[in-house]
């Protein structure tokens, strides 16, 4: 009986609601809102739920987009580490049994392997962008030693102790040009010293992800592997440093150092079911 002054309340203001014009409603539904702290906590809840999903979603596109924009090879090498990774979705192998313990063990292995998992992926696609890089300029060297050959030679070639304007245009140009061809041969130097160090990079994350899988696998104890995940997941710092100095190349942005949920993403979730069906 209590409650009935209260919905009488709210099918009169409702009904106020109604009658009047699209803004005034809205300023009578704010004040409605504001009171009524339940449903105003339900109306701020909702909304933090939509921000999230829509975050979820945005996040999702971005790796769908990263993902397809790799080569056949790299999309494997991705999907087969991403693939032995799935371990880690296995709430039972924490305590036998999907217990409230072992849900929060398993989403802080979780957090961890996904950030792992989008700096790897993102290292493939820096490389992808490197790699075509250094293929478009693979006849540049020889091009650019030619070049600064022959601007060497014509610089040499005007008077020394010329001061007439003809002769300094030429000069200054000449240095310009020199100038040029070394930021040439620095950054084709540059582009080969970091995709050396992003193939190292690659080669060191795809081995620990490996051993961290494998030891899921064969230890019972969750802390331990919680701490190693973290401890690696931390030392990705150097290739998120390396991925952003290659801004230029690959366009990633600041909002690209959040990580995608990518073990639970429809498209791994495919890929484990084919898997699985291939190996029965």
């Amino acid at each position: 009986m209590a409650g009935r002054p209260a919905l009488r309340t709210y099918l009169r203001a409702l009904k106020s609601l109604l009658s009047v014009p699209v803004p005034l409603a809205e300023f009578f539904f704010q004040v409605f809102a504001a009171l009524c702290p339940p449903y105003r906590r339900r109306v701020e809840q909702q909304r933090a739920e939509d921000e999230a999903a829509e975050a979820a979603e945005r996040l999702t596109r971005r790796y769908d987009q990263l993902f397809e924009g790799l080569d056949p090879k790299a999309q494997t090498q991705f999907q087969d580490l991403s693939t032995r990774c799935r371990i880690f979705c296995d709430p039972t192998r924490l305590h036998g049994e999907e217990t409230f313990t072992a849900k929060r063990v398993l989403t802080a292995q979780l957090d961890g392997v996904n950030r792992l998992l989008w700096v790897y992926l993102k290292l493939l696609h820096t490389r992808s962008m490197l790699e075509r890089f250094l293929f478009l300029r693979s006849s540049d060297e020889s091009a650019i030693a030619e070049l600064e050959a022959e601007t060497r030679r014509r610089l040499a070639g005007l008077p020394a102790d010329s001061d007439d304007e003809i002769t300094f245009k030429k000069r200054h140009s000449l240095e310009g040009t020199l100038a040029t061809t070394s930021v040439r041969r620095d950054n084709l130097k540059r582009a080969r010293e970091n995709f050396a160090c992003v193939e190292l990079e690659l080669e060191r994350i795809a081995a620990t992800l490996t051993t961290l899988a494998d030891l899921t696998v064969n230890c019972h104890d969750a802390g331990l592997i919680t701490r190693e995940v973290d401890a690696f997941a931390q030392s990705v710092e150097v290739a998120e440093q390396t991925i952003s100095d290659l801004q230029v190349f690959t366009g990633f942005t600041a909002q690209d150092v959040i990580a995608p949920p990518i073990l639970s993403a429809p498209r791994q979730q495919a890929s484990a079911k084919k898997i699985g069906t291939a190996t029965t």
